[in-house]
């Protein structure tokens, strides 16, 4: 990006972790052009072609069972969305997420959140407590994984299952967007299984993780799990304003009449187009691979800096989605000042202080090159900052 003094800026936030093709993806550009002349938007009474063949792309991209598509406008709203439907689908009242989870701004996806916790304009809190975070770089119980065999949910079902009956859904992010944390292998097969000892639904929330992002098409496809539901935003629409609930028949069956969801720009042809032009252009760039290989580059110029720095405890990431931790005295101030260093440098990364970790979600697009040389500055800058 630019400037308006004509100043360039290297994105590796993809926007708000949105802008998977980069600024400018001339193919895209184009398709929206061509949809924004043609049709726009429609009733609630009409089904466009747009909205049918977008509905097949996802349908050629997830496993054959999540077959029922509606597409809305951000991935707040679809998790929205999905919390209704769980609840009357099942006719059952509790969702629970997970600690250091976040799932949107709406007042059922932010109560569901680590950020909206406890708020009193929100919704009353669950009675059963949020599933601890797999963080197996700080474990709270101080055991070691894999011999720890998941003793973290062990320990939050063994509290929690005496409300099993009551639960709709469990709602989880492959990849936690916070703080960028990574579930140990089998974790997710651990999870699905409670959900189904507990005759609950499972909900992937895809909404940063999907369309790529871990170098797999959606986050769950890194394990043999089925989720219910899933719910999609950000990469969908590469900057627009784009979302999606993906679901099954049987799901679909349970709510259908007993369900209001209706909005302006539910299922809009323009939103269709656009997610199907995203899909495409993903699939035919072989973009999924290209954010697999880039981000194990990534962090490996990340390990590279850890080591050779004090003031570092860990780097973490999966596709291109990372955190570098910092550690030591002063934190915040110092993890502040690495990000404004990098940002006068041209080089715009996040900083998020409740995790102490600097953040990176650049576009799949990227180059080998441009990340040498945002590593070569934020190599520069953690110096500096010690």
């Amino acid at each position: 990006m630019w400037d308006e003094e004509g100043k360039h800026y290297l994105d590796l936030l993809a926007g708000t972790w949105c802008n998977i093709l980069g600024h400018g993806h001339p193919r895209f550009i184009q398709a929206i052009r061509i949809q924004a002349a043609k049709l726009i938007h429609t009733g609630s009474g009409v089904v466009a072609k747009e909205v049918r063949d977008a509905a097949d792309r996802l349908g050629a991209i997830l496993p054959a069972h999540l077959n029922q598509v509606t597409f809305l406008n951000t991935g707040s709203e679809a998790v929205e969305f999905a919390v209704k439907a769980a609840r009357i689908g099942t006719n059952r009242s509790e969702v629970i997420g997970f600690r250091q989870g976040y799932y949107g701004a709406t007042l059922n996806a932010l109560s569901l959140s680590e950020i909206g916790r406890g708020a009193t304009y929100l919704p009353e809190t669950s009675k059963i407590p949020p599933i601890p975070a797999p963080t197996c770089y700080h474990c709270p119980l101080g055991k070691a994984y894999p011999d720890c065999q998941y003793a973290c949910l062990d320990e939050w079902q063994a509290d929690a299952k005496k409300h099993a009956n009551q639960v709709a859904a469990i709602i989880f992010e492959p990849v936690q967007g916070r703080g960028i944390t990574v579930p140990p292998p089998g974790y997710l097969n651990t999870l699905a299984k409670v959900a189904e000892d507990w005759g609950c639904l499972l909900i992937s929330e895809e909404v940063t993780t999907g369309i790529g992002r871990t170098g797999h098409w959606f986050g769950f496809q890194r394990e043999e799990i089925s989720p219910d539901i899933v719910v999609l935003g950000k990469a969908l629409g590469n900057g627009l304003p784009v979302a999606s609930v993906v679901t099954t028949t049987e799901v679909e069956r349970a709510f259908a009449g007993r369900f209001t969801h209706v909005q302006s720009h539910q299922n809009d042809p323009f939103s269709a187009a656009v997610a199907a032009t995203v899909i495409d252009i993903v699939r035919d760039e072989r973009l999924v691979e290209r954010a697999r290989d880039m981000g194990e580059y990534l962090l490996r110029g990340l390990d590279r800096i850890r080591s050779a720095h004090a003031g570092i405890s860990n780097t973490r990431g999966l596709g291109v989605m990372a955190a570098l931790e910092l550690d030591g005295p002063n934190v915040e101030e110092r993890g502040v000042r690495i990000k404004r260093k990098l940002r006068d440098q041209g080089i715009i990364v996040d900083f998020n202080g409740p995790v102490a970790s600097l953040r990176f979600f650049p576009p799949y697009v990227i180059t080998k090159q441009q990340l040498d040389m945002a590593l070569e500055a934020l190599n520069s800058a953690v110096g500096d900052s010690l």
